[in-house]
């Protein structure tokens, strides 16, 4: 095996450093190289904790790009976060959001499904896109994610999925109360309140839940 010598090796990293920066990872120091892909993620959730978002952004990129597939995911997860969010107005930029979002979501983090779904169902930022917005929501809820399972429950329930009914609504609305998800109990409540297609008006359910909503 080829084996560079001692300078070589420092140059190698200092043109990859370069590289990088003009990439985006700027501000990167030589010893972050050999933090370990946690060492990089915790590094950033507390620069993103104390609101240092271009340091957070840092070694959210730098973990995004590690071998360990898992803490790879939930960097992009939370690049995506840092992207949209409001107080990091320096960084905004909801098509990179969606990216990273996008990155985490076909990985199978549930989180980043719901919040990729919520991106296509504004369409404030970004494109609307109902039909994306309701697959990746679908897969969210399937995985048990409390907001999306309110949240799909919700599209059935004003018809936006095709070929799924009140009943099917309800069934995600239930899933979704039962973890103590207000809204879902809420909703739950009014259906049982009103009726709905299959479902007959029942004033014990409906009391049961909201007794629920106000404790």
């Amino acid at each position: 095996m080829l084996k560079l010598k001692k300078g070589a090796r420092l140059s190698s990293f200092l043109f990859f450093l370069t590289i990088l920066s003009f990439g985006g990872v700027s501000y990167v120091v030589l010893k972050d190289f050999f933090l370990s892909p946690i060492e990089l993620f915790e590094k950033a959730q507390l620069a993103d904790y104390n609101k240092e978002f271009k340091k957070a952004e840092k070694y959210y990129l730098l973990s995004a790009r590690a071998d360990d597939a898992s803490i790879s995911t939930l960097s992009a997860y939370y690049l995506g976060l840092l992207y949209k969010k409001s107080e990091a107005k320096v960084l905004q930029n909801y098509q990179k959001s969606k990216t990273y979002f996008e990155k985490a979501a076909l990985e199978g983090l549930p989180q980043a499904q719901y919040e990729l779904a919520l991106l296509y169902d504004t369409g404030d930022k970004i494109r609307e896109n109902r039909i994306d917005a309701i697959k990746w929501m679908q897969k969210a809820a399937e995985q048990g994610f409390v907001d999306a399972e309110y949240a799909y429950a919700v599209y059935i329930d004003r018809g936006y999925v095709e070929g799924l009914s009140s009943i099917q609504a309800l069934s995600y609305y239930e899933k979704a109360a039962m973890k103590g998800h207000v809204p879902a109990m809420k909703g739950l409540a009014l259906i049982y309140k009103l009726g709905a297609e299959g479902i007959p008006p029942d004033e014990e359910k409906y009391h049961f839940w909201m007794n629920k909503v106000l404790k």
